[in-house]
């Protein structure tokens, strides 16, 4: 999918109907992770580069925000030492 609609880090999402009114999800994993719930509009008339560049831009400047893979090493060591 190069267009994305809805950033909800950890992913981004594009939510539709069906014709019988069922909502359906298509997403794109990214990698990185901010504190939830979180829903921001992406700009679609830009280059996909661009729209990932806002993306993370965005992605950076909230609260919570960690790489994926920190963030998961985080909160494995959360879980062991429980």
């Amino acid at each position: 999918m190069s267009r994305i609609p809805n950033a909800t880090f950890a992913h981004v999402g594009l939510y539709v109907r069906d014709p019988e009114g069922n909502r359906i999800e298509f997403y794109i994993d990214t990698p990185w992770h901010v504190a939830q719930p979180l829903r921001e509009p992406v700009h679609l008339a830009q280059a996909d580069e661009a729209v990932w560049r806002d993306v993370e831009a965005l992605a950076r400047s909230l609260p919570g925000f960690a790489p994926m893979a920190e963030w998961r090493k985080c909160i494995a060591s959360k879980m062991n030492a429980a």
